[in-house]
């Protein structure tokens, strides 16, 4: 036995089912006429234990954060940004699997967020 699904130009079944969507960013985020390289890099992905970053130029503005969100959008942690080239986080209490590791200014909005995975720790 086959199946066909017709499906709109949408991707939908019916009208209206992408009501719910939403994208997660998973990559460096650009604001619309400004080329930014990466702020930093995560160290050993897949982690486990402590999540290594390392800064990778010195255009961190006073008063930013680090924060780890879940795939479904939830702040996990978050810790004030400094100036130091390399930085760790404790990830010892979350579960293996993936998360996002973001930074963002003092007005909160995202400069870089970037995707990692724990393994079981």
């Amino acid at each position: 036995m086959s199946w066909v699904v017709r499906t709109g130009a949408d991707g939908c079944i019916y009208s209206g089912c992408d009501f719910w969507a939403y994208t997660m960013p998973t990559a460096t985020q650009e604001r619309p006429g400004n080329e930014r390289q990466p702020a930093f890099g995560i160290l050993g992905n897949p982690a486990s234990g402590t999540l290594r970053v390392k800064m990778l130029h010195e255009g961190l503005q006073p008063g930013g954060e680090w924060v780890i969100v879940s795939p479904d959008g939830r702040a996990l942690g978050s810790w004030k940004a400094g100036r130091g080239e390399q930085t760790g986080f404790d990830i010892s209490g979350l579960a293996g699997g993936l998360y996002f590791l973001s930074l963002r200014d003092p007005a909160g909005q995202a400069l870089q967020t970037e995707r990692f995975v724990i393994l079981s720790n």
